[in-house]
């Protein structure tokens, strides 16, 4: 089974192994794919080489890293000579080691814990992974599509973290001269952040909310703040950036959301207001502020998963680091926010983002 390619649950097939309705698992707790079960088959080998069973795109992993064995009641695991080595419990492996229920078996990046579980749990599990999978690719539908040629340019990277953020960006026209551009950031994950994300989404591209000005984001973040109170929504807040460009200038409000960036040449200005996030405070005033624009120039609205990561030394990176991202000269035939996705996952000791990496770039003709 292919790790990072593989999108739903898979069981192998046969009977069922243990004890009544119950059969032996290896669940990834850290790595590409926390979560994804597999179900131990009498060999089983991982690594990176397409042979394996448990197949990662790990690079600190040998190609045929080690092998499982399963008898139906017992499990034993074997390093086959992998320049890493493969550990249970914390220890290195040495020959053949028996991997008893609830041990951890580590393997370059990943580590897998061996459990017992019973096919009926893991039915349930397979069903709820269905539904969120359909909730991110609803969540990805409402998305628009990229701008071509214009008085504004836009391209976007959306690349939903396992569990399913909270993110959601759009843009529209409010009219002939006004175009509205915003990212929102739902607090927490899974299917609830993600449809109450919709719901704020479809209230700003709809223009449903009463006795609003749409090109006032002052105006805009009040009555979210108004409708979207915490208390009456599952405890849930969200942060917003909502903006309106005229053409030349560009008015905006943030709530509590990192700022947006306006390339100036070889130069950055953040664009942000101090408002607290929508959803946690009663009866509150919102600030905005304005930019000029001018041809050639670009904004860059994103959420904090796109910064807030790991890098290969162990060091948590902040605003400044992804900052330097989007000074580095463009790419040829890369769009903008698929050359900063790289970027950032070149930064990354894995591919997997531990929240939404949401981009919208927005390019002034």
């Amino acid at each position: 089974m292919d790790i990072a390619d593989t999108k739903t649950l898979e069981l192998s097939p046969g009977r069922p192994r243990g004890v009544g309705d119950s059969a032996h698992f290896l669940v990834v707790v850290e790595g590409e794919r926390p979560g994804w079960l597999q179900e131990l088959t009498p060999t089983l080998t991982i690594g990176r080489d397409s042979s394996c069973r448990l197949r990662f795109h790990d690079a600190s992993l040998s190609k045929v890293h080690c092998r499982l064995r399963f008898d139906g009641q017992s499990v034993r695991v074997s390093d086959l000579a992998s320049t890493n080595g493969s550990f249970v419990n914390g220890r290195r492996i040495e020959g053949d080691v028996e991997l008893l229920v609830g041990d951890l078996l580590q393997v370059g990046a990943q580590v897998l814990r061996h459990e017992l579980r019973s096919r009926a749990e893991i039915e349930r599990e397979r069903e709820l992974a269905h539904d969120l999978e359909r909730a991110r690719d609803y969540v990805a539908a409402l998305i628009p599509a990229p701008l071509g040629p214009g008085a504004l340019r836009t391209d976007w990277c959306y690349l939903p973290s396992a569990v399913l953020g909270g993110d959601l960006f759009g843009y529209h026209a409010l009219d002939a001269r006004h175009t509205a551009l915003y990212l929102l950031d739902v607090c927490g994950h899974g299917a609830g952040a993600a449809m109450h994300s919709a719901s704020v989404f479809n209230v700003l591209k709809n223009g449903t909310l009463p006795d609003t000005d749409f090109r006032r984001p002052e105006q805009v973040l009040a009555r979210l703040n108004e409708i979207f109170q915490m208390e009456r929504h599952g405890g849930m807040y969200l942060t917003l950036w909502y903006g309106v460009h005229d053409g030349r200038t560009l008015e905006y409000a943030s709530a509590g959301h990192p700022p947006a960036l306006l390339r100036r040449g070889p130069e950055l200005v953040r664009l942000q207001t101090k408002n607290p996030p929508i959803g946690v405070l009663e009866g509150r005033s919102f600030a905005k502020a304005s930019a000029a624009t001018r041809p050639g120039e670009r904004l860059y609205l994103f959420s904090d998963g796109v910064y807030e990561i790991r890098d290969h030394a162990g060091r948590e990176w902040a605003l400044e680091d992804f900052e330097r991202l989007v000074l580095e000269p463009a790419e040829p035939g890369v769009a903008e926010s698929e050359r900063l996705r790289q970027s950032v996952s070149r930064a990354k000791p894995d591919e997997r983002f531990e929240d939404d990496f949401s981009l919208l770039v927005v390019s002034f003709d």
